[in-house]
């Protein structure tokens, strides 16, 4: 694999078969350059990784076994530390001062 844009490109068609127009009208999230997509397509269609039916491009068993031999990558954008293994339950509200929450025993008249 000659670029990493070849290998998110294979990633995203390991998930799904896509159309050219999906790469390149910003359907897929994507951080491969718009003007480069047809000719690393073209490239990888003649390496045989890729095969074009119809409007969508698919992946070819060498190309999935050409990612399966690339580590996993994490995407930039996400936070990897802020997985969570249990619900979240907001703190005990504490007061900031004495009466601060006297208001609350009064009911609305707007809403409800």
């Amino acid at each position: 694999m000659s670029t990493q844009q070849k290998t998110k490109i294979l990633r995203m068609l390991s998930m799904q078969p896509c159309a050219l127009k999906a790469f390149t009208e910003g359907d897929l999230v994507s951080t491969v350059s718009n003007r480069h997509i047809e000719r690393y397509l073209g490239e990888m269609l003649d390496d045989g990784l890729i095969e074009h039916r119809g409007d969508k491009y698919y992946i070819t068993e060498d190309g999935l076994a050409k990612i399966a031999d690339q580590p996993g990558i994490v995407p930039s954008r996400i936070y990897t530390h802020a997985a969570s293994t249990q619900p979240y339950v907001p703190p005990k509200w504490n007061s900031p001062r004495p009466g601060a929450d006297d208001h609350k025993r009064y009911s609305s008249r707007g809403l409800g």
